[in-house]
């Protein structure tokens, strides 16, 4: 479900995009803004800022994931250095008595 989702946010970021980087003449430019009202604009504008939105909370959402994965490495890194510390210091205590 999240994939279509996205599918269809990349789909009409792509439909935004060619929007506004078509290569338009004057007229055509004159032509569409007569088409256009603000109120078009401004849903235009809102649907991209939210679609640009959630795709800043989905990264956000992989940097936190990354970021506590490698908490959790380093973590068991340093218990297990800890543990093997630990039989290290039985073994010699075994061997003295």
């Amino acid at each position: 479900m999240a994939n279509n989702s996205i599918n269809n946010n990349q789909h009409i970021m792509g439909v935004i995009e060619e929007e506004y980087s078509k290569q338009s003449s004057l007229d055509d430019m004159l032509a569409e803004e007569k088409r256009t009202t603000a109120e078009d604009q401004l849903s235009m504008f809102n649907r991209a800022a939210e679609i640009f939105s959630q795709n800043r909370q989905d990264e956000e959402g992989f940097f936190d994931d990354t970021l506590d994965s490698r908490k959790k490495r380093k973590t068991d890194k340093a218990d297990s250095q800890q543990r093997q510390t630990m039989i290290k210091g039985w073994q010699i205590f075994f061997i003295y008595f």
